[in-house]
């Protein structure tokens, strides 16, 4: 015998559309702070990239990956990525290794990364 679903089927339907508008709102927020880091790479700026694409990225694994915007999510990783090595630069990390005459420092992967000029 089949049982009657419709209460927890629109219930669903009502939780999918609210982490769709939140997924949507995350999405301009990100947008709009990954615009004012571009404008001014401060550590501030880029501290809010990172949160935001955080917060994104979350919403976008409760809607099991597929939420749609106009950034993927591997869009939002790089923009944060960048974001956190202007944070890791301002952190004081930056700093001249023993056999190069360029400042270096190791980013999140641990890869070194030289600043020249």
């Amino acid at each position: 015998m089949k049982q009657h679903r419709t209460q927890a089927t629109a219930q669903e339907a009502q939780e999918l559309q609210k982490r769709q508008q939140k997924a949507a709102q995350l999405q301009y927020e990100f947008s709009k702070s990954w615009n004012a880091y571009i404008n001014d790479k401060s550590a501030p700026k880029a501290q809010e990239v990172v949160a935001k694409g955080d917060q994104l990225l979350e919403v976008h694994k409760s809607l099991g990956g597929r939420a749609s915007g106009a950034l993927a999510p591997s869009q939002i990783t790089l923009r944060m990525d960048y974001a956190k090595e202007t944070l890791a630069k301002d952190a004081g990390t930056l700093k001249r290794s023993d056999d190069s005459p360029f400042p270096s420092y190791k980013n999140a992967k641990g890869q070194t990364v030289y600043k020249i000029g």
